[in-house]
């Protein structure tokens, strides 16, 4: 099927990693020879490469300032936009972000969010007056007829992340990058995809977790955007799981989840959104089997490095070593009051749903499972892996 249907669309890919060799660099590098074998115009912002400057300074300001007694940099970038006296740099990203039909984003998380540099690429260069202005955001963003998606890998597996993880729900910290940033900026937001946890993974595995990367990107312009709204993020919406690998995913199988709401309600968009959550009775809870799903050796669930393999460790976690060693990953540990303690996912987001977070044994095993079907249409798309030091490399 051919997902480019007009010859001609220009992609730009935004990409923050370190290491050209890592996971990350796999998955920038399979996008550019998918999206060029449709005959997309890709172009990559390799921001490390770069040496891209972060930061928001006076020096992005080539011309006079307009208040030279009080510098505001929002106000200073704003003036600066309509003259075009910003600096040579941040002219030229929005130069590829205007010309872009669809703008990708290729990050590890780091901390529920972006790598320092690629949030100093959105302070700088998406300023207003280029991507926003008052009146002239959300859906009248500067940018609107624009595509974005995130594509990012995490440290902490699948099981981490639901309403009653340990790390609450996904959609509950890419409301900042998806709806605060991009849809701000009049961005239709595709749904991310997400790479959970490949340092945890086989080779092989690892493998196919980049080649489901391809196999969405060939039909990447045939998606739908994500409802950018309150309840897509923190509303009565679930999500479903196919266990087996090419089995599509329907809504309304399997048990009924129970919810409530908080506030106003989600209304009727949420109502829509609402799926059945299908774990087959074959699959028992176990007394070894825990809700938080934190591995002991885990770097945890943004990082700060997002998942890669063979990684520096400062902040204490137990470095991988090379050489062989057993496939077996350790026994799960149990974060204490998850659900009940004030700060956790529970109390912050006060929307329990049955069944969500309890992830079984053998389902953290299989190394077939996949978020797949209306999975995907709520915002998840990625394939958790077992341990393995084995490192991918950027020619796969």
């Amino acid at each position: 099927m051919v997902s480019c249907p007009d010859l001609g669309k220009k992609v730009l890919i935004v990409y923050a990693h370190q290491e050209p060799r890592s996971f990350n660099g796999s998955l920038k590098d399979v996008a550019v020879a998918e999206l060029s074998r449709q005959g997309c115009t890709v172009t990559v912002s390799d921001l490390y490469a770069m040496d891209f400057e972060p930061r928001a300074t006076r020096k992005d300001i080539t011309g006079a300032l307009s208040s030279p007694e009080f510098f505001s940099y929002g106000v200073e970038a704003y003036e600066a936009c309509k003259k075009r006296s910003l600096s040579s740099d941040i002219i030229a990203e929005q130069q590829k972000v205007q010309e872009a039909d669809l703008v990708m984003f290729q990050f590890p998380l780091y901390w529920f969010s972006v790598p320092a540099v690629l949030k100093g690429w959105m302070d700088r260069v998406l300023c207003q007056g280029f991507a926003f202005d008052i009146p002239g955001f959300y859906d009248d963003g500067l940018l609107k007829g624009k595509l974005a998606i995130l594509s990012l890998t995490t440290g902490g597996t699948a099981d981490m992340y639901w309403k009653t993880g340990a790390s609450g729900d996904f959609r509950y910290f890419l409301w900042p990058l998806q709806h605060g940033t991009l849809h701000f900026c009049g961005f239709k937001v595709l749904a991310p995809h997400i790479s959970f946890a490949p340092e945890f993974a086989s080779e092989e595995e690892r493998r196919g977790m980049v080649a489901s990367w391809a196999q969405r990107l060939k039909t990447i312009w045939n998606e739908e955007p994500i409802p950018c709204s309150p309840p897509w993020y923190f509303g009565k919406a679930a999500i479903l799981w196919d266990l087996k690998s090419g089995q599509e995913a329907r809504p309304g199988a399997g048990r009924a989840l129970s919810s409530s709401s908080s506030g106003a309600g989600a209304g009727a968009e949420a109502e829509r959104a609402v799926h059945a959550f299908r774990q087959p009775s074959s699959f028992s809870r176990r007394a070894g089997d825990v809700d938080t799903g934190l591995a002991s050796r885990s770097a945890g669930p943004g990082g700060p490095h997002g998942g890669e393999p063979e990684r520096a460790d400062p902040l204490g976690c137990t470095r991988r070593t090379a050489g062989p060693r057993s496939r077996a990953r350790p026994a799960p540990a149990r974060l204490p009051g998850v659900g009940a303690t004030p700060g956790c996912p529970r109390h912050l987001f006060p929307h329990p749903v049955s069944g969500l977070g309890k992830f079984p044994a053998e389902a953290k095993a299989n190394p077939s499972l996949q978020l797949r079907g209306e999975a995907r249409s709520q915002g998840y798309a990625g394939v958790p892996g077992r341990a393995s030091s084995a490192a991918l490399r950027k020619d796969l």
